[in-house]
């Protein structure tokens, strides 16, 4: 399982993202990192928790939103996402 960082953690991974790096700003809770192309890396699991959590969706909502409204967002470039 990856460790959910402090807040903290994210800003500054934030902070050392490239300045094309897309940032969802909702979804803090689950940057688990960056890439080689100065890129947030988003955990899928993280996410699934915080729109569960913060959002209140169900796991199957929190999926379909994931997909299309996270993932499919340049097709998934500026960012990546970390399946674990």
């Amino acid at each position: 399982m990856i460790k959910r960082y402090e807040e903290k953690d994210a800003e500054n991974y934030i902070l050392q993202a490239d300045d094309s790096a897309i940032v969802f700003h909702d979804l803090d809770a689950a940057i688990v990192g960056l890439n080689q192309h100065g890129e947030l890396i988003y955990g899928h699991g993280e996410m699934v928790d915080v729109f569960m959590e913060d959002m209140g969706m169900s796991y199957d909502e929190a999926i379909e939103w994931i997909d299309y409204n996270v993932i499919g967002v340049n097709a998934g470039q500026g960012f990546q996402v970390l399946f674990v």
